[in-house]
């Protein structure tokens, strides 16, 4: 009797845990970062196939919390975090801060610092008007 009791329990600890997971929006990195900033190839390959600057994405901080998105392109300035792709339920970009550690190479440091100042940038025109054109 006590083993039907706790093989029932085990089934129901199962469904809660297995719907937990499930109701998640967040599902894991699209590609691990050890993979992505293995050499400096890899990181190319993984921000012309996976990071959009520009586009409209929901940027998470290091402990997988909602941030703005200024904040988050100012971070990535710094040199010390990589925009980690995020897997999401409904297909929609989301993009997760991940520390990177000090072995990293340079170059890739400094490709992330460079393209997310200019991201920064063009954050900060969004809404702005032009000046007026005068063409002859």
């Amino acid at each position: 009797m006590k083993t039907l009791g706790l093989l029932v329990v085990l089934v129901i600890a199962c469904f809660v845990v297995q719907s937990c997971s499930r109701s998640s929006k967040y599902q894991g990195p699209v590609l691990e970062p050890s993979a992505i900033t293995r050499d400096m190839i890899s990181w190319l390959y993984y921000d012309r196939d996976q990071v959009q600057w520009s586009a409209d994405f929901q940027p998470l901080d290091t402990s997988s919390l909602p941030m703005k998105k200024p904040e988050f392109l100012k971070l990535l300035t710094t040199g010390n975090y990589l925009p980690v792709r995020i897997r999401t339920r409904n297909s929609s970009l989301c993009y997760q801060l991940y520390r990177i550690d000090d072995k990293v190479d340079k170059d890739i440091r400094e490709t992330i610092k460079n393209k997310a100042q200019t991201a920064y940038r063009y954050l900060q025109l969004v809404g702005n008007s032009f000046d007026r054109f005068q063409f002859y």
